[in-house]
This record gives C-alpha cells, structure tokens and sequence, in this order.
C-alpha cells in the first residue's frame, strides 16, 4: 500500500528498543537531564572507563541502572555514535530508560588500578561535569573560544552578514513589515570601539524577535555574564500567573497564588516589557516564554535597564485582581529553577468514577514527547483502549520533535469512508542550499502529484488546494506548495476508532505538537480542549557570522493550519477553552483539564 503506511512502518521500527518495565511516553522529569557523575570519561575500546574525583574507574551501575543497559540504549537510540552520547547525553539516556534524574546518584564502580569493587553514595550530578566531558571530547580546534570582544570592522562585517543570511532563506522575511535595513542601522549606530559579542549577539536577537518566527534565535559561544535567579517557578493559571517551588512541592503562598507584581511592577507589565528579549509570537507564546526568561532576573534587569538588587520583592494575592495582598523580599540565588516536564500523567486507562461513569471507561493517551520512537508504545496503548467510551490525548507540555505520531495517531482516527485529510500546508524560501525534497523525510510534506501520494491522497490535495486561503499571500521566491496528508497507514494493530477524542493542549505545546494539534483537530470526530498552542513551525536552518561565530537559526518555510492561518504568530485555538487551577501546577494538586475532558466525553453518546 504506497500510502504514510510506508513511512510510519519505517519510524515504528526506530522504537523497537524499549527496556524492561519502562513505558517510553509516560516517563517525567523533575531534574535537568543535562548533567553527568563523573568528572572525566576516555574510552577503552568501545567500553567507558570514568574518573570521578581523581581516580578512574569502570562504571558498572547508576542508581541501580546497568552501564551495559545504557550504552545498548544509546546504541539503539542513537546508532554509531555510543561515545558522544554517554559522554554527552548519560542524563537524558537514563532519563528515557524511565530513570528519574536527580541531583546526586549512587554509583557502582570498580576501580581501575586495584580491581576493587566499590559504592560511591551521592555523587553529585551537574551541567559543569557534563560540559567538561562534551569540551574534552571535541577537537582542539573545536574547543577553542568564540572572542569574547571584537573590532569594530569585524562587528559591521557580521551585521551586514546577518542581514544577508537573513535575506537569503528567512522564510518570515515579509509577514510582519519588520524594515530589516532599518533594524540594522540601528544595531550598527550603536556600536563603537571593542564590541562585546555576547552583547552584539543580544542585539540581533532582538531585531530577528521583530519577526514572529517562534524557532528563530542567535547564539553566542562568547562567554557571557551569569546572574543570579529568582528562587520560585512562574506559570499561567485560572486567568493569572501563579507562583510555586522549584519543586512543585506546594504554591509559593497557598492562600494567595497569584502574582500581582514583580519588583512593583504589575505583572503583566513584566510580560509586555519582555517582548523584545522573547519573540513577537501569539500572545500565549509571548506570556510563556517571558514568565520563564523572568528566571534569570539579574540578566533580565540587566537587559532591560532596570535597578540591580540580590533580591526580588514579589505582590501576591488570593485573586487574580484585587483581593487579599502580601508582598515579600526573597534572596536571588546561583541555581536555576528548573520546570521539568509537565503534568506528569501517564497513559491510562480510566474506569468507574474516574471515568465519570462512561461505560467502557476512557482512554488517556499521554504523549510528552514528540519522538517516533513513541509509535509502537502508541499502538500498544490504542490496543488496549479498542472498546473505551473515548479518548483523551494528552500533549500539554509537549515542545515537539517529530510527526510521525501524528501520522500514526491518525491512521486509527481516519474511517474508510472519511477518506485523507490535508493536515498542513507549507512552502520554503528558495535557496541554493534546499534541494527539491526540503520539506520531505520526517516533516511528511511533500508537492501535490508526488509520488509519495496515491491517487485518493492527490484527490484530497486537489480538493483541499480549491478552497484553501493563506492569511500570508506568499511573496515571489517560495517554492510550490507542500501538503500533510493524514489517512490510514495499513500497519497490522490499526482499526478504526468512532469513539470522540479529546485533544488536550496549552501554549507549552509547539512545533510538531501545534501541527499534531492543528492536523487532528480537522478530523471530525476530534475536539481540541485546553488552552490555545504556542504557535511554530519552521523547517528551521542555521548560519555563522564569520567573525564572531555567532550561530543564527531561523526558519526556512511558512507553514500554515488548514484553516488557512499561520503557525507563527497564533497558535492552534482550542474549541473548548478549559484553564488550569493554580493547585494543577504542583505535585499532588488536582487536573482541571483532564477532568473537563473526562465529564466532557461522559457525554457524549
């Protein structure tokens, strides 16, 4: 069958790994998965050997999960490159075995130079040691630093680079009226003498923000000042922004969560003024990303102009507007607070009362990841929820990854007689470095007539190609267009499922999970739930400034719903609008959205 079946057999195989008693989509994470025990790492043939404070050892276990697992993982997950990804990526290797990474792990070791076997408690687990291994890992030349300052010719060189790269594939050159010429000589009027590359690299972020490209950003190598952070976690709840430990053992102030000012600045005065350090992106996007950037508070004032100060005065209150109000001084410290993935719900299935009394029960299909090693986890999970009352998809919290779930997912959502459906439509900035099939491979795009399609999926191109009205007339210069077409795969477990399906989103979920959201939500017998998505979908490419290294990326296609709007810039709306209470933010609090979606699909018939 030469339809998405080909290609959604071709990811399925990727996942075909899966470690004993581990169920790939419902792992969480409280901890950064960016961090390593070990304080160096060389190789003796294929097998590590690890230093942990001065002496080197052969690593046998980590927090009771064998070496030998991990590095047939990493085998698996990542085929040839065994070395860099222990060396580089141990915390999200265990992290994915179902392993919750913590900030010290116990490890068993047998020391090299004795034969000696031996348990080392609390080790700690830190970025530091892991940089230190990726640094010593990379070739010298690699290893050497981006200038921290440069002259000012070379500074005027890049920016004029910036804006030729920028010229030549940025696909969001046009949309928003940005005067990239005007921006530039703002950027260039400002400089003078020695130019500070991180500072250089800060001020082009600003001008390519201007755009609402949702993927678009400009690194830096050039060491740059670090600050202090604020000691709490800020996210948006019940019409307001809530504050809550680091931990999410509990809401900073149970009796007053909501934050009414920062520094006696109103809140979201805060979000508008973060703006230009963010993206012009949807509004929801906007709020997301700047309660998060707000963790670098000393940063973020330093950007901004403001007032420096080692500590932060925050208004709360028992009500999003008025109510009862407390302002408190908290100290700034060194650690950043870390959001880890959330909710932590697994895939379930929910009977009798927790279910709302749906016969058949409901089915919750958690997908936190989007990761086409996720595909046969998927089917197992739709296996076991044939005969359920409905479905809950839950995606909140899902920054993307791939589409081949979306593919998959749709394949048992599509009945015989509902025919393919046109999930996506885009097209790229031509360019001599995009060949023909840019858009192809994982992204699942491909031009009407191509011979990925059958002739029912050309029919449903050329239907959907008739009615189908960008918001953004594409300037000259673009590519023909490019389409996703969801339909049945033909994979052995698929069967049709006629039962609703509730699809739970908020603003966390982007890129792959917008298109996940936008495709699904076309098919009838689909209802989107929750808060409106981020907003993003770029194919995005990158470029070097030659003389400062700094790394730009922005995207190379326009991408649109089927409705027509763009990714960038709105999100993908819900039909059904359900906030989170401030209590779903922390560890044992309740669910808001899950239980909407539950009492919802109790009933339909």
């Amino acid at each position: 069958m030469k339809t998405l079946a080909l290609l959604v057999g071709a990811l399925g195989g990727l996942g075909s790994f899966a470690h004993p008693g581990h169920s790939a989509p419902l792992s969480t994470q409280d901890h950064d998965v960016k961090v390593s025990p070990f304080d160096g790492l060389r190789w003796s043939g294929d097998q590590p050997e690890v230093m942990v404070g001065k002496t080197w050892y052969q690593p046998v276990s980590i927090d009771g999960v064998t070496v030998a697992s991990v590095l047939e993982f990493c085998d698996q997950r990542w085929p040839g490159q065994r070395k860099k990804r222990f060396g580089e990526d141990l915390g999200e290797a265990l992290h994915l075995l179902g392993h919750e990474v913590g900030k010290a792990a116990k490890l068993e070791l047998v020391e090299l130079d004795s034969g000696k076997s031996i348990s080392l408690d609390a080790v700690s687990m830190t970025r530091a040691k892991r940089r230190a291994i990726a640094t010593a890992g990379r070739p010298m030349e690699a290893r050497v630093r981006a200038p921290r300052s440069v002259a000012l010719d070379t500074a005027l060189a890049d920016v004029a680079a910036f804006g030729d790269g920028l010229r030549a594939q940025f696909a969001y050159l046009e949309t928003k009226g940005v005067d990239l010429d005007a921006e530039l000589s703002r950027v260039t009027e400002e400089l003078e003498g020695e130019v500070d590359v991180a500072a250089l690299a800060t001020r082009l972020q600003r001008v390519l923000s201007l755009f609402g490209d949702g993927h678009a950003q400009v690194v830096s190598a050039a060491p740059s000042r670090r600050g202090l952070r604020i000691p709490f976690l800020l996210d948006s709840a019940a019409g307001g922004v809530v504050a809550f430990e680091p931990d999410r053992s509990g809401l900073l102030d149970e009796k007053r969560p909501f934050v009414q000012a920062v520094d006696g600045m109103p809140i979201t005065d805060w979000v508008d003024t973060m703006r230009p350090l963010v993206v012009a992106g949807s509004p929801q996007l906007i709020q997301h990303r700047a309660l998060r950037a707000m963790r670098e508070m000393e940063t973020v004032r330093r950007e901004l102009g403001m007032e420096a100060s080692d500590s932060v005065s925050l208004t709360l209150s028992s009500k999003v507007k008025g109510g009862s109000k407390k302002t408190v001084d908290l100290a700034l410290q060194e650690r950043r607070p870390i959001y880890g993935s959330w909710p932590r719900t697994e895939s379930r299935k929910l009977e009798g009362k927790e279910a709302a009394g749906a016969q058949g029960g409901i089915g919750v299909l958690r997908l936190a990841e989007m990761n086409n090693e996720l595909i046969p986890a998927l089917h197992a999970s739709m296996a076991e929820f044939k005969d359920t009352h409905g479905l809950i998809v839950d995606v909140r919290g899902n920054g993307g990854g791939q589409r081949g779930l979306c593919a998959a997912l749709a394949g048992y959502l599509i009945g015989e007689a509902g025919g393919p459906v046109v999930g996506n439509c885009a097209a790229y900035r031509l360019a001599p470095k995009f060949d023909d099939d840019h858009l192809g491979g994982s992204r699942l795009l491909y031009r009407a007539g191509d011979p990925h399609w059958t002739p029912s999926q050309n029919e449903a191109i050329e239907s959907f190609a008739k009615t189908f009205q960008p918001e953004w007339e594409l300037p000259d210069g673009f590519s023909d267009w490019h389409y996703l077409v969801l339909d049945r795969t033909g994979v052995d477990a698929e069967y049709f499922y006629d039962r609703p399906v509730v699809v739970l989103t908020d603003a966390a979920c982007f890129s792959a999970t917008d298109i996940f959201a936008a495709a699904l939500g076309a098919l009838p017998n689909v209802t989107l739930m929750g808060m409106a998505t981020g907003g993003g979908s770029a194919r995005r490419e990158d470029f070097r400034l030659p003389g400062t290294g700094i790394r730009v990326n922005c995207a190379s296609m326009a991408s649109f719903q089927p409705d027509g709007k763009l990714y960038d810039g709105n999100g993908v709306e819900v039909d059904v609008e359900v906030q989170r209470k401030p209590s779903d933010l922390v560890k044992g609090g309740d669910d808001a959205q899950l239980q909407a979606a539950v009492k919802w699909l109790a009933k339909q018939r």
